[in-house]
């Protein structure tokens, strides 16, 4: 049995949701969790109004949304998800900016995608 099928099972399936971070799209490919990915913030905030989401993966910086705007938006409104912020791992000061805005967990953009992966079943089953 392998990490991925640790994950809890309960009566629907989780999901994550990633925003404006197409580029993981390949590392969560047959993650046993539903990936949506959300190409802009409107988008991200439609898709959390119509369906429960377990985490929330988001760039820290996004265009016309600096300095983790979106995710903490959704921290204010949703205190309990699990928000993962990417940030460029030659910027000090925005992965300190986002772990001081309680991001439940700060990632680079170099991650692995065994990495990534494992993370979000943490998560996943830290919430279940």
């Amino acid at each position: 049995m392998g990490l991925l099928d640790f994950i809890k099972s309960n009566d629907r399936a989780n999901t994550v949701l990633v925003i404006c971070a197409r580029d993981k799209e390949k590392a969560l490919a047959g993650f046993t969790a539903r990936v949506l990915f959300a190409d802009d913030c409107e988008e991200a905030l439609e898709i959390l109004k119509d369906i429960d989401v377990d985490v929330v993966v988001a760039r820290w910086s996004i265009n016309g949304h600096p300095d983790g705007d979106i995710l903490i938006k959704v921290r204010s409104a949703i205190p309990s998800l699990p928000l993962i912020a990417i940030v460029d791992s030659m910027d000090n000061g925005c992965e300190r900016a986002a772990r001081a805005s309680g991001m439940t967990a700060v990632i680079t953009e170099e991650i692995h995608a065994h990495q990534l992966r494992y993370k979000l079943t943490h998560l996943i089953n830290r919430a279940g």
